[in-house]
């Protein structure tokens, strides 16, 4: 039996590469296509533009490199030679791209942190796309969710969700979830690093599992009217003021009690 081919298209931040290279040295026949990120990183996230919103942005950076910086900078010339192309930021979705995507006729394509696919690229490969998202679909959908169930005060929801990508957004069938396990000298930061981590042996699960079963199975969960919609335009200075103070006062503390009413979906069992 021939091992599939897997696509990666990913963003070019630090952890993106990180969580791409992990997975690819399992696989030799995959491939990423990476989309650039603005060289602020904060515009591709908020639109305010004042210290605060740069300095989050900075110490997201600053983590990223911390953890992830050496592995990613030993691997570059491995990146290099598995990359099949890198286009600016919404160029994803672009002929150039599709043919690309076309030619290589991955098996599995794995997005994670990228701009929202289109209907040529769903289309020519209906059920063969999944996402890494960080935080869980059932009840937080878009950007940054994980460091919105902060503010929210809904540490329980904070986790990872790799599943089905469809055209609705992160709609589609859940394979495989879990939670990291927080403690509390853990910020927004440190989260999104055990963040990545746990996503690395979650999509790793799944590809050894389509790689043997030629499917990913899934659950469908319908829009419950307790998802909240997250939106870059809504990541204002306040919202980190407010997320800095829970951290600050040492608020950030799972409830066991609710954590137990959180179901978590693993389709792979």
């Amino acid at each position: 039996m021939r091992s599939k081919k897997f696509l990666f298209i990913t963003g070019d931040l630090i952890k993106h590469k990180y969580l791409a290279i992990k997975l690819m040295h399992h696989y030799s026949t995959s491939r990423i296509i990476i989309e650039s990120y603005p060289k602020e990183i904060s515009k591709n996230y908020s639109p305010d533009k004042n210290k605060i919103i740069s300095n989050h942005f900075y110490n997201v950076d600053k983590t990223d490199k911390k953890f992830f910086g050496k592995y990613v900078s030993k691997n570059k010339s491995f990146l290099k030679s598995r990359t099949l192309s890198v286009c600016k930021k919404n160029k994803i979705n672009s002929l150039k791209i599709y043919n690309l995507i076309d030619k290589f006729n991955p098996d599995l394509i794995i997005l994670c942190a990228t701009s929202i696919i289109k209907s040529r690229i769903l289309n020519r490969f209906q059920n063969k796309i999944i996402n890494f998202h960080a935080g869980l679909t059932q009840y937080y959908r878009g950007a940054g969710c994980n460091v919105w169930a902060i503010y929210y005060k809904e540490f329980e929801k904070i986790g990872i969700t790799i599943h089905y990508v469809n055209r609705d957004l992160d709609d589609g069938g859940i394979i495989i979830q879990s939670r990291p396990k927080i403690n509390f000298k853990d910020n927004s930061h440190t989260i999104g690093i055990k963040s990545y981590n746990l996503g690395y042996s979650l999509i790793l699960k799944c590809l050894r599992f389509y790689n043997t079963n030629n499917f990913l199975p899934s659950i469908y969960k319908k829009n419950l009217k307790s998802i909240k919609i997250c939106k870059k335009k809504d990541f204002k200075k306040e919202i980190i003021l407010e997320i800095n103070k829970l951290i600050a006062t040492n608020q950030l503390k799972v409830n066991n009690k609710k954590q137990k009413l959180i179901k978590i979906i693993n389709s792979l069992k």
